[in-house]
């Protein structure tokens, strides 16, 4: 009886010891080899399972769909909407380098358009400049307006909303002020003009006609009626043959045919003076009007139109894809965070995921960042010189969207930051038991629940009664 109680007193503190044992290995099997608390199925150094792969894999996309939706929030901030355009090129004095451009362009076609003009004698523009009279007539407001109407009609394009593009500027109003400005400058001697064009009429004659009645009732000649017939003859005909346009022609036919009129007694001194005034109105205008002839009423801002309209139809599908991209990412993002969670149900791996996927993310924008600030001398360059300062404006915009991928990815930085600090410190007991759930969804022990099983070797044992 006695040694019977002794063998069961023997064997009992071995069972226990082998239950203690095999607990302190599956304690430590959980633990892992670091005795960090975190999993050996993680551990790359005896394979990785599929469940893990596919945790890498969604981790990339999530690193894609951060960096794209960062990129495509930067374009819709700047170069994909008109109104950041026309606010950089205000900025950038884009409008007023325009103008400037319009104004040489328009002093070029003025200087020709006079010179082409073949002035009879007693005919002269006093006081006149190409120049000036392109600076007075061309206002950078006009071509400020004119400009924002075509990059809005280009957005529109772009984004699908109409099916063809007309990149045009009104010069109607500009050519209505050159002619005004021109005909102001425009001075008549119709003595000289009329004398010059006639060899069977004194100037002198002619000029007593606007001095009062007298002198005008003095200078009346009295021709037969044949004679007065083939003066007006010669005179229609030699000026016509003067080669001027149709409008200026018959201006100045008419006003020579007044001063035949006013020489035959065909009209009153107070009629001849007030015809003579329309009249010499009317050559002034039409100076005006010829000199600006080869002006167009609307320009084309690009020669190419339609290699120009081509090039804008192949960047129509990005851009109207850019302008919903950005939800569509995000959206992707919050499924794949979800997936995350899904294949490793440990809300601490799946912060730590989606925060290093931001940071991922944060780098990746940074250098695509730098990319586009290279090439985007290399993508507005060229084309007409009428629209090198438009061109400059979506340089600058481009750029503009450069700076804001930098910024944006600083904030992501920060956020992705911030992610992998809140795991790091629950990891190390910061903020008590924030989540242990391995790969395959067995619960980690917590660090106070390791080091209680280390201390108490009798936990779970029962005494014997």
């Amino acid at each position: 009886m006695t040694h019977r109680s002794d063998d069961t007193t023997q064997d009992e503190p071995a069972s226990q010891q082998d239950q203690h044992d095999e607990r302190d290995s599956q304690h430590t099997g959980n633990r892992g080899s670091n005795g960090q608390g975190r999993s050996r199925s993680w551990m790359p150094g005896e394979g990785w399972s599929r469940r893990q792969l596919a945790v890498v894999l969604v981790g990339l996309l999530l690193v894609s769909a951060f960096a794209g939706a960062n990129v495509a929030v930067a374009a819709e901030r700047t170069v994909l909407s008109a109104d950041h355009v026309v606010e950089t090129m205000d900025d950038r004095g884009a409008f007023a380098e325009l103008t400037e451009t319009f104004r040489d362009e328009v002093s070029t076609e003025v200087s020709v358009g006079t010179a082409e003009l073949n002035l009879p004698a007693g005919i002269e523009l006093v006081g006149f400049g190409p120049d000036d009279v392109a600076t007075k007539t061309v206002s950078e407001s006009h071509v400020r307006s004119e400009t924002v109407v075509n990059i809005e009609q280009l957005y529109v394009f772009l984004y699908g909303d109409v099916d063809e593009i007309a990149m045009t500027f009104d010069l109607q109003p500009v050519k209505s002020a050159i002619a005004d400005g021109i005909s102001e400058s425009v001075v008549i001697d119709t003595p000289v003009l009329v004398g010059d064009a006639s060899d069977d009429i004194e100037t002198e004659r002619i000029a007593a006609l606007e001095e009062d009645e007298e002198s005008f009732s003095d200078a009346q000649l009295d021709l037969p009626e044949a004679e007065v017939e083939e003066l007006r003859t010669e005179i229609r005909s030699e000026t016509e043959a003067a080669g001027h346009p149709e409008a200026l022609t018959d201006a100045l036919v008419t006003l020579q045919l007044t001063v035949v009129d006013g020489l035959t007694g065909a009209l009153t001194f107070e009629a001849y003076t007030a015809q003579l005034e329309q009249a010499e109105s009317d050559v002034k205008a039409a100076l005006g009007v010829a000199a600006v002839a080869g002006i167009e009423d609307t320009l084309v801002l690009d020669a190419e139109s339609e290699a120009l309209e081509q090039s804008l139809r192949e960047v129509q599908t990005p851009v109207q894809l850019a302008s919903t991209l950005a939800w569509v990412l995000a959206g992707a993002a919050l499924v794949l965070v979800g997936t995350v969670q899904a294949l490793t149900d440990s809300r601490s791996r799946t912060v730590a995921t989606a925060g290093a996927a931001v940071l991922c993310a944060s780098g990746l924008s940074v250098v695509v960042s730098l990319v586009m600030r290279q090439q985007a001398p290399a993508l507005f360059s060229g084309g007409a010189s009428g629209t090198a300062p438009l061109l400059e404006g979506f340089r600058a915009a481009v750029e503009n969207m450069a700076t804001a991928l930098v910024t944006q990815a600083a904030v992501l930085a920060l956020v992705g930051a911030a992610c992998v600090a809140l795991v790091v410190a629950s990891d190390r007991g910061a903020f008590g038991q924030f989540d242990r759930a391995t790969v395959d969804g067995t619960p980690e022990p917590s660090s106070t629940e390791s080091a209680s099983a280390d201390s108490d070797p009798s936990e779970g044992h029962s005494e014997r009664p």
